[in-house]
């Protein structure tokens, strides 16, 4: 019998709970933060972070993805591993990578403020890999609580050593402190929680190269296709930090444009990190066992997410929109009402997104993640015109405006073909 939309409710809320405090944490302090930190110190944490997401989406090999669709608990295992041993790789392969050009990279793109720093990236880039293998092996058993507690403890160690290390006369270095911090709080957590599941242990001992290898064979379109279209996606998302300050270097008005940029992301992300990942992490679960029980029961499941997300993101996008300059100057600052200003022009995008973001879980379940890939690549070429065109071409506002709305319009193309895969789809094969 299929969970109840009841059922798939109460198991959102309580991934939500976690993310939830977690982000009212992050809110609550981010006027602390604004005021201690200047503009220019999160424009060179925003470089940071944008090229960990980048990396990130490569870090599993894309495998984690696929942990959740094996009908045997063994090979969802296998996955697991597969997709830590490949994190691994793939951050000694990037430390290499910073150690040759790093340094060379930054310069060029007119960030030397992260000279020596960019060598903890491949840290950052090993703690993330694991949280997501291990994120998504316990939600596909259903372990809510300990993935909505590691969010949680992850964002409380954050935020105290950035305020801590704020309060010293830190800069963008208070910042990126308490995001290794927390990283490896959440990752250890979660890592624990996961060896506690007795297959987990077993399907390394004997370790088994043969099984591990042919997990990943069958799961192959994942790093094939899935790897690839997700990197597309978060890179799209990252363009601004790494061109803003070499597009406009003068008396550093890229780095503070960029600054601006990461406050307003970081804030219009919060609904999506609230309830739309925890909506898709519980959405993947049971859409995975939907299309088991045939087309209408996924058709159905597909609809009343849909209708709910819709619904869910029109009032607070209404309010951005018509007092974002005034919310972030209350909120953050005087000095913060240009952030204000990109978030009404950028809302459409986000609201979008954070109807997209469960959904896109269809590509997975559908294995039809080759025009998934074509979708992002078309959004990421999209919005690399939409900076390039209109920095030559536009005002530094009207910039990101027209950044906002080439987003949006793609975003929305995504989001029609997903509703094709969960309604239309399954009935025209």
């Amino acid at each position: 019998m299929a969970p109840t939309f009841s059922s798939f409710w109460r198991n959102v809320f309580t991934l939500m709970s976690g993310t939830l405090l977690s982000q009212v944490l992050l809110l609550v302090f981010t006027p602390v933060l604004s005021r201690i930190y200047l503009p220019e110190a999160f424009g060179v944490m925003g470089a940071y972070l944008g090229a960990l997401l980048v990396l990130t989406v490569i870090a599993n090999g894309g495998y984690e993805m696929a942990i959740m669709l094996p009908k045997a608990e063994e090979e969802a295992h296998r996955l697991s591993w597969l997709s830590m041993f490949i994190g691994l790789f793939i951050s000694l392969l990037v430390l290499g990578m910073s150690l040759l050009g790093g340094k060379a990279f930054l310069l060029w793109i007119k960030l030397p403020e992260l000279i020596g720093w960019h060598l903890m990236l491949p840290l950052s880039l090993l703690l993330e890999s694991i949280y997501q293998a291990c994120y998504q092996a316990l939600n596909r058993f259903r372990a809510y609580r300990p993935l909505a507690a590691s969010r949680l403890i992850r964002a409380i160690v954050q935020i105290s050593l950035s305020l801590t290390l704020g309060l010293m006369d830190y800069g963008f270095q208070g910042l990126l402190a308490g995001l290794i911090g927390g990283q490896f709080v959440g990752a250890v957590i979660l890592f624990f929680f996961y060896i506690q599941k007795p297959l987990a242990r077993q399907s390394l001992s004997p370790f088994s190269l043969p099984k591990l290898l042919a997990s990943g064979r069958a799961y192959r379109d994942f790093p094939i296709f899935g790897m690839l279209s997700s990197g597309l996606n978060t890179a799209g998302k990252q363009l601004p930090y790494f061109f803003l300050p070499r597009l406009f270097p003068a008396e550093e008005l890229g780095k503070s444009m960029s600054g601006h940029f990461q406050q307003t992301q970081k804030l219009l992300s919060l609904p999506i990190g609230v309830l739309s990942v925890s909506l898709g992490s519980v959405f993947y679960e049971r859409v995975s066992r939907a299309k088991e029980e045939g087309g209408k029961a996924l058709a159905d499941l597909t609809k009343k997410t849909f209708r709910s997300l819709l619904l869910l993101g029109i009032l607070p996008s209404a309010v951005v929109m018509a007092f974002g300059p005034e919310l972030f100057r209350f909120v953050l600052g005087p000095e913060w009402e240009t952030a204000g200003l990109y978030a009404r022009w950028l809302m459409p995008w986000f609201y979008l997104t954070f109807v997209a973001v469960p959904l896109s879980y269809l590509v997975d379940v559908q294995r039809k993640l080759d025009v998934y890939l074509l979708l992002n690549a078309a959004l990421f070429l999209g919005q690399l015109a939409a900076l390039l065109w209109g920095s030559s071409h536009l005002e530094n506002g009207e910039l990101i405006l027209l950044y906002g709305a080439v987003s949006a319009i793609l975003v929305g193309v995504q989001i029609g073909y997903f509703y094709f895969l969960g309604v239309k789809f399954v009935h025209s094969e």
